[in-house]
């Protein structure tokens, strides 16, 4: 039976009053659901916002879609990935939509997906640029940024990790998790699972270690702060 992915849409609202003495200042905090919406049935964590306020969501029935929902009203865009690069479990979609830059009539996206691959069957976290067409409603995958090492046996996938941060239209962060490796706690042998890499088009930079699956992460100021399932 197909189990609703339902995008909940949440308006937190802070505001400053003020206090009984000159010192002082009350955040008086309210959340509102504003909208509660079936937008398609299956798996995936990815979601980004356009400029207009559309939303991107990857995953979807076959865990290998990008979508626009927009208006209310859903729009498949195209494959992500192919159905050779995943099997059918909830481990294998996308992990996150970046947005590398947008104009009227294109993006340039990066996303983040657990691979699988043959001979012998293992998976490693990529990353390719994508560019979605907004006029043809399409997306046209590009050079791939980064790639896991090692690759890890299948029979232990979990903690893909694999969040963003763009930090420009050549530059992002990206979380990388565990994967379930069973040599994680040997550093000669966990390569770049669990760490945090800035990556652009043909660089790879570690700028930290020893994660087990940092699912947030966000830029504010000169600070990068991630969070995450430990230790």
């Amino acid at each position: 039976m197909k189990k609703p992915l339902v995008l909940l849409v949440s308006l937190l609202v802070v505001t400053a009053s003020s206090a009984a003495t000159a010192n002082e200042q009350i955040l008086e905090i309210q959340e509102k659901n504003v909208k509660s919406t079936q937008v398609e049935s299956g798996r995936g964590a990815a979601l980004a916002v356009l400029s207009d306020g559309g939303l991107l969501l990857g995953g979807g029935e076959r865990g290998d879609t990008l979508f626009l929902y927009a208006q209310d009203k859903l729009v498949t865009i195209g494959k992500v990935l192919s159905q050779s690069e995943r099997i059918r479990d909830s481990r294998f979609a996308p992990t996150d939509i970046a947005i590398l830059s947008e104009d009227a009539n294109s993006a340039q996206l990066l996303i983040s997906y657990p691979r699988l691959t043959q001979n012998p069957q293992c998976v490693r976290l990529v990353v390719f640029r994508y560019v979605y067409s907004k006029r043809e409603q399409s997306i046209e995958k590009q050079e791939r940024w980064f790639q896991g090492k090692p690759c890890v046996a299948i029979s232990a996938v979990q903690h893909a990790a694999g969040r963003m941060q763009v930090i420009d239209s050549k530059t992002g962060y990206l979380t990388t998790g565990d994967l379930g490796y069973p040599k994680i706690n040997r550093a000669s042998a966990r390569g770049w699972l669990g760490g945090v890499f800035e990556i652009k088009v043909n660089s790879i930079k570690q700028i930290s270690k020893g994660h087990r699956n940092p699912q947030g992460i966000v830029k504010i100021g000169n600070n990068v702060y991630i969070s995450e399932h430990g230790p």
